[in-house]
């Protein structure tokens, strides 16, 4: 679940903006972890990318 919108529906701005930071931060790891599966993936050339993919983004 997106962290934002429990901090928008308290209306507080300062909660809000350190969930929007978490998010952005969670955001760029799970881009850079994915980036890394791709890269194994396609090193050793296996047709399990999908699943790998799939299991590193939920």
């Amino acid at each position: 679940m997106c962290p934002l919108t429990s901090y928008k529906a308290e209306f507080n701005p300062g909660r809000w903006c350190a969930g929007l930071e978490y998010y952005i931060k969670r955001k760029i790891e799970v881009e850079a972890r994915r980036k890394r599966v791709v890269q194994l993936c396609a090193s050793c050339n296996t047709s399990s990318s999908q699943s790998i993919e799939r299991f590193f983004l939920h």
